[in-house]
């Protein structure tokens, strides 16, 4: 990782890294927002970056970059997605869902389904089975197998372990920086993002 924004954020060109609070006064090209040009915010860019334990490559860092340019090209970037600029500037964005769906869809896509559609039988369930009230570090703590048993999915297998301990272990970072009170919005974007990635359920 660089020391600056690392190597998901170094991929986004061209691109303008603006502070707070947002750049609607900072146009750069775009052939994707219909909304009209915006750049890329620091507080996305963060999150984006925080993703880089799972994304490994320079190849996957561009298509998340690309995936996560055209969710956002779907919604007018204002403060319900990218946040308001009070307190520390994370501003409870939905940003923040999506960036972390994608992350979770695009590095682990033979995870993904299980994820966030597993039914409520022997676990607890995905996270469209999980009550909105819940939060996502309350979630993302149950990615963590215990042996060949999983809080999601139920048994898994010894062979499925090491990788559910791996996406686990990967978004511990990004799992940090999400100030989204609860699961709402992930419910709201979790069909959008397979939508666009593709994913079968």
């Amino acid at each position: 990782m660089s020391q600056e924004l690392g190597r998901i954020a170094d991929v986004v060109l061209p691109v303008q890294q603006v502070d707070e609070p947002w750049a609607a006064d900072h146009p750069v090209e775009s052939t994707l927002d219909i909304w009209g040009p915006r750049p890329l915010l620091r507080r996305e860019l963060d999150f984006l970056d925080a993703l880089d334990p799972l994304i490994t490559t320079p190849r996957a860092a561009k298509r998340l970059i690309n995936a996560y340019r055209a969710v956002r090209a779907t919604r007018d970037p204002g403060p319900s997605f990218l946040g308001d600029d009070s307190g520390d500037g994370c501003g409870d964005g939905e940003h923040q869902a999506v960036t972390v769906l994608l992350g979770v869809v695009l590095a682990a896509p033979d995870l993904a389904s299980a994820v966030l559609s597993a039914p409520v039988r022997d676990g607890a369930g995905g996270l469209m089975s999980r009550a909105a009230a819940t939060t996502w570090a309350e979630f993302a703590a149950d990615l963590r197998p215990d042996g060949a048993w999983s809080a999601i999915a139920g048994r898994i297998g010894d062979h499925q372990a090491p990788r559910w301990r791996w996406l686990h272990d990967g978004l511990t970072e990004v799992t940090a920086l999400v100030t989204l009170p609860d699961l709402t919005a992930f419910h709201a974007w979790a069909p959008r993002v397979r939508r666009f990635t593709y994913l079968r359920v």
